[in-house]
């Protein structure tokens, strides 16, 4: 595997998982030993060729955690071999997973970040999203034992739950020990069981005030909201997931894994064996200067550093006050941005609508 030297993050993504989520749309299929053997070793012969250290690393899904014990620990051995000092190390992992086997295996080559998904603790509608209803509350008690940085996802504005489910969910975790909680509302995509069954996504008004009510409840408990989707307590701001919004290099590998390397957007096949014997590309897209500001903006204003005036200047040779000035005074006037000579920023109200600030800022 070639990769730029100055690239200091990897993305792995294993697509394996022991149930199928009737939303996901991610890359995966369900666990097949001999497969994800075959697939291991593969991730292991690419790693072992990598002759630099990552201050980030992060193994996603699908869920590596249901890879059975030996497999995990050689992959998280050799992921272990290519870490620089001051690292963050994340892996994914549903509830069900986290054995004490596997947590011990965690601990023991350096995995300092998990993120758990969680979705909801409701058990009616883990079973509706056929999620395994096991006592989730606990598993997480246990698993800050091994890993002390903990993330957890949860999903709002589902159909079939309710706002108060809402409220549940998040006062049950702030009663547990975590650092970090990424929220997602429920989308319905092609090709999951829920599209298929017709299922309906909530009304953008109820979700608005869902999305509301969690940024100010979790920022009165102590979260920073520092990304549209992201709350973090102080100091616990994912340093890999901030890679992606400042729109800095990459390096990934597994089927479906999406990779920058400053030339190139790339992503590999969602055909698993195509990936192990292959290593076929379905997008690789030169990035021209057009597409790299506008990615720049765009990643920027999903988080509440905002975009950094004094960069984009000096990384596009303009002046993006004075060229977008009628812009910027419009949505200014609408109460939708705030602008200085340093930043410019998404307001509270405006954060969720950044994909609209964005249409009239740039177009």
């Amino acid at each position: 595997m070639k990769t730029n030297p100055n690239i200091k993050s990897l993305y792995i993504h294993v697509p394996y998982c022991k149930r199928i989520c009737n939303y996901c749309d991610f890359c995966k299929k369900s666990y097949d030993f001999s497969e994800s053997l075959l697939f291991v070793l593969d991730l292991i012969k690419d790693l072992k060729q990598i002759m630099k250290k990552y201050e980030t690393i992060y193994i996603g899904g699908g869920t590596p955690t249901c890879l059975d014990e030996k497999l995990l620990e050689l992959l998280l051995k050799s992921c272990s071999n290519l870490l620089a000092e001051n690292y963050e190390f994340t892996i994914e992992a549903n509830p069900e997973n986290l054995t004490e086997n596997k947590l011990k295996l965690l601990k023991k080559y350096g995995v300092n970040r998990l993120s758990i998904g969680v979705q909801t603790f409701n058990k009616n509608i883990l079973e509706k999203l056929n999620r395994e209803v096991i006592d989730i509350e606990q598993i997480i008690k246990n698993a800050h034992k091994y890993v002390k940085n903990l993330n957890i996802d949860l999903i709002y504005g589902m159909s079939f739950s309710s706002f108060d489910n809402v409220k549940n969910d998040l006062n049950i975790a702030l009663s547990l020990p975590i650092s970090h909680i990424s929220l997602y509302s429920l989308s319905i995509n092609p090709h999951t069981v829920f599209y298929v069954q017709k299922v309906k996504e909530v009304d953008p008004d109820e979700l608005a005030n869902q999305y509301e009510y969690i940024r100010n409840y979790l920022k009165e408990n102590g979260f920073e909201h520092y990304e549209v989707s992201n709350f973090a307590k102080p100091g616990f701001r994912s340093k890999h997931n901030l890679v992606y919004w400042r729109n800095e290099a990459y390096d990934a590998l597994g089927p479906g894994g999406a990779g920058y390397d400053y030339k190139y957007r790339y992503k590999y096949t969602y055909n698993i064996l195509d990936y192990i014997y292959n290593k076929t590309l379905i997008e690789n897209e030169e990035v021209d200067v057009t597409s790299d500001f506008e990615y720049e903006i765009i990643l920027a204003l999903r988080t509440s550093d905002g975009l950094n005036i004094e960069k984009i200047n000096q990384k596009f040779n303009i002046n993006f006050l004075e060229k977008y000035q009628d812009n910027i005074k419009k949505l200014i006037d609408l109460n939708m941005i705030y602008c200085d000579e340093k930043s410019l920023k998404c307001r509270d109200n405006g954060i969720f609508l950044e994909e609209e600030i964005v249409r009239k800022l740039l177009f």
